[in-house]
C-alpha cells in the first residue's frame, strides 16, 4: 500500500512539474527542484517490494529532467534489472543513454552511449513486436550516432539502417508513424 501511494505521489509530482513548466508558473532552479523531489519520492517507492515498471520509468525520467543523468541511468538500469522482459525499461534506459551521448564531447564515450542505446532499442523491438516506438527511436539514434564520429561517420549507411527500422514501424502500425518526420530524418531518401 505504501509503495502504491509513493508511486502515485511521485508520478503526480513529476506530471505537476511538467504542467507548471508548460503553464509558465515554474522557472529557474525550481524546475530542477520539482523534478528531483519527484525523483526522490519515486526512489523510495522503488525500494519497496512490488514496485511496477512505471515507478522505475518515472524515477529515471524525473532525474533526467532534473539534470541528474548519472543517477537517471542508474534508476533506468534498476528498471531493466527488475523487468527484463518489459520493453519500457529498455526504452527508458536508451533514452537516458542518448541524452548522455548528446551531452558529452568525448567521442569514445559518445559512441559508447549511442551503441548501448541502439542495443536497448533493438532489444525493445524484440520484446514487443507490435509497438512502433522502439523502431522509431532506433532509426533516430542510428542517424544521431553516425554524426558522433569526427571523421564523418557513415551517415549514408546509418540512413539505410534507419530506413529499415522505420520500415518495420510502418509494418507494425502505419498510423503511428509520422511520415514527414521520417523523411526529414532520412534527408528525403525515404
Amino acid at each position: 500500500m505504501l509503495m502504491q501511494a509513493l508511486t502515485a505521489l511521485g508520478t503526480f509530482m513529476l506530471r505537476d512539474t511538467e504542467a507548471q513548466i508548460a503553464a509558465g508558473t515554474l522557472r529557474g532552479l525550481a524546475i530542477n527542484d520539482g523534478f528531483l523531489q519527484a525523483g526522490y519520492v519515486l526512489e523510495d517507492a522503488a525500494k519497496l517490494s512490488g514496485a511496477p515498471i512505471e515507478t522505475y520509468e518515472n524515477w529515471s525520467e524525473a532525474l533526467l529532467n532534473g539534470g541528474d543523468k548519472r543517477n537517471a541511468l542508474k534508476a533506468a538500469q534498476k528498471g531493466v534489472d527488475a523487468f527484463t522482459k518489459d520493453p519500457r525499461a529498455r526504452m527508458q534506459h536508451g533514452r537516458v543513454l542518448v541524452a548522455m551521448a548528446n551531452d558529452t564531447t568525448d567521442v569514445g564515450k559518445k559512441k559508447g552511449y549511442f551503441d548501448a542505446a541502439i542495443a536497448d532499442y533493438r532489444e525493445a523491438m524484440k520484446l514487443d513486436t507490435k509497438a512502433t516506438a522502439a523502431c522509431l527511436k532506433l532509426g533516430e539514434t542510428l542517424i544521431l550516432a553516425s554524426y558522433a564520429d569526427p571523421e564523418g561517420g557513415q551517415p549514408t549507411e546509418a540512413r539505410k539502417e534507419a530506413a529499415v527500422a522505420w520500415g518495420e514501424a510502418l509494418k507494425r502500425d502505419q498510423a503511428s508513424v509520422d511520415l514527414s518526420a521520417m523523411c526529414q530524418w532520412l534527408h528525403g531518401q525515404a
